[in-house]
């Protein structure tokens, strides 16, 4: 019975430290600046999200491969710190980072261009998916 209720206790602890995590850096809405994370692994992602950002080709391998890892282990570990894709790891990051950069003055096309979308009406159409607005409703809500 002990074990049981240690073992739960475990799967608990996990489950709110993921979740945690995830609101930390992957907040529902877009936020003023970038969080600090403590996590070695999530700064050392974000250390090389940051070089490799602005090339729209970027992909999921090109960012496991600048780690030394495989696909797989790097999902496996989004997956378990952050119950999330890899693909939809890199979209939020690059959408947050945008939201930064509006907030600080660019405009929409810079940022969109600056986080590797093709396109500023792509990088809208993203924006109002992930954080329900569209980033000039961001920035006006942001000078109101």
């Amino acid at each position: 019975d002990e074990l049981e209720v240690r073992l739960q206790n475990l799967v608990q602890q996990q489950e709110r430290l993921r979740n945690h995590l995830r609101r930390e850096l992957l907040p529902e809405t877009p936020l003023k600046k970038l969080p600090h994370v403590n996590d070695i692994f999530i700064q050392e992602l974000y250390s090389h999200l940051d070089g490799l950002l602005i090339n729209p080709d970027f992909s999921v391998d090109a960012l496991a491969r600048s780690m030394n890892m495989s696909q797989r282990t790097l999902n496996r570990k989004l997956k378990a710190i952050l119950n999330t894709t890899p693909v939809e790891f890199i979209r939020r990051y690059r959408l947050q980072k945008a939201a930064v950069m509006l907030s600080s003055g660019h405009n929409i096309s810079e940022a969109a261009y600056s986080v590797g979308f093709d396109t500023a009406s792509y990088f809208t159409q993203c924006f109002k998916d992930e954080f329900g607005k569209t980033p000039t409703e961001f920035l006006n809500q942001k000078t109101a």
